[in-house]
């Protein structure tokens, strides 16, 4: 699809009807099809064009373009802008830099449909997430009535529909929590619940070396590092929910602050547009779908080596009856020392 000023010689295929050169319109011509459209018929505002394809390098792009006087308010077939196509496209990052840049949450295309639309659609929970923080209406409506949250899959809002009160007794509901904000960075990032239980509770696993992990010992709730043991314990909260609490976390042998839980991706999202959609415009029909979810599916579940009454989850694939081997494996290729004859652990 290419856009340029409408040549004498060409008719709209749409309304057949005929422009002159002189009156500067814009032309909307598809080269496959041999398609011409004119402004009226392809229903966009005036535009300027951005340099493309853009390529790998957004960002040069959009800063060169608009150094050069360019906006970023483009609009190419049925009105969409670049904030919508990297809105469909899942691009989060291309869709901060866009609204660092200015671009507006509030264009629409054809359909009335604003990149919000376009993001809860397709389910793209990091876009969803940027975009509702440059305050993109959560009560736009397309040409049918439909607002953001009505378009978002129910997956999304599996818990969304929780009440703050059932969340606050019951711990965090989803299968990944997201840790941010931790005084020590290397504590931040997502944990799965494996399906492994401990003290008989859940125990959620943050995936990467070393292993982080949020867990339920001494009858209390905290993050460790490496291994199940207090000494490795970083934050404790005084919380003793069933499942991870949110509040009441405190550090302890990391550094302050202490960290921020909230379901992780894409309930998280689904969170958000939630609170941020006005109780009116909420449709019930996707409260009833979430409901209708089945269980989700628990990750299978990591081993663990307890010895010495230390315990740490082992990486994925491998059992503490492959211990033995592995460090006799370690020792032969010159990895390990040889333990010595009068070690009674090796």
């Amino acid at each position: 699809m290419v856009s340029g000023t409408w040549l004498s010689h060409l008719r709209c295929d749409s309304c057949q009807r005929s422009w002159r050169k002189t009156e500067q319109a814009i032309l909307w011509s598809c080269r496959r099809c041999d398609y011409d459209s004119c402004p009226a018929c392809s229903s966009v505002p005036p535009l300027v064009v951005l340099p493309s394809p853009p390529g790998k390098l957004v960002t040069k792009v959009l800063d060169e373009a608009c150094n050069n006087g360019l906006t970023l308010q483009t609009t190419y077939l049925e009105g969409w802008t670049a904030l919508h196509y990297a809105a469909l496209a899942g691009r989060s990052g291309v869709v901060k830099r866009l609204l660092e840049m200015r671009a507006s949450p509030a264009c629409v295309d054809a359909n009335g449909w604003t990149p919000l639309h376009w993001a809860a659609f397709s389910g793209h929970d990091g876009v969803i997430e940027e975009l509702l923080r440059a305050r993109a209406s959560t009560e736009a409506t397309g040409a049918n009535g439909e607002v953001p949250l009505a378009l978002a899959p129910p997956e999304m809002v599996r818990h969304a529909f929780d009440l703050a009160l059932e969340t606050f007794e019951r711990g965090l509901p989803a299968l990944k929590i997201c840790v941010t904000g931790s005084g020590d960075a290397e504590a931040n990032g997502e944990y799965v619940r494996k399906g492994l239980t401990r003290n008989g509770r859940q125990t959620y696993i943050r995936d990467g070396q070393p292993l982080w992990a949020i867990s339920w010992e001494a009858d209390a709730w905290g993050i460790y590092k490496e291994k199940f043991h207090v000494d490795s314990l970083q934050y404790i909260s005084k919380c003793t929910t069933p499942l991870c609490p949110m509040e009441g976390w405190e550090p302890v042998g990391a550094a302050a602050p202490e960290p921020t839980f909230t379901n992780g991706a894409p309930w998280r999202a689904g969170d958000a547009l939630l609170q941020a959609t006005p109780v009116k415009l909420r449709p019930n029909d996707l409260k009833v779908a979430a409901g209708k979810l089945p269980p989700p599916e628990v990750p299978k579940a990591l081993s663990v080596f307890s010895q010495g009454g230390v315990s740490m989850p082992l990486p994925p694939g491998i059992e503490p009856h492959m211990l033995p081997m592995i460090l006799e494996e370690m020792v032969r290729r010159g990895d390990l020392p040889e333990p010595p004859p009068e070690c009674v652990q090796q």
